[in-house]
């Protein structure tokens, strides 16, 4: 979803090019976006907002937060 195929576009990588681009536990701002790829068993997501959390398959988890 939007942001990530804009990102994966834009920078003409594959989805797991972009997945390991992502550190773990690092927040990201992209346009009205934050972004944070974790894998522990409590994740951290701001209270508040539109949140979709997503596996990323390879045993994390994407987060994406429309602020």
């Amino acid at each position: 979803g939007v942001p990530h195929a804009e990102i994966i576009m834009k920078n003409h990588i594959s989805l797991e090019e972009y997945y390991n681009s992502l550190k773990i536990g690092k927040f990201y701002k992209y346009n009205d976006y934050i972004i944070s790829r974790q894998n522990s068993a409590e994740l951290t997501i701001p209270d508040g907002v539109q949140t979709v959390i997503s596996s990323d398959n390879q045993g994390g988890y994407v987060i994406t937060v429309k602020v």
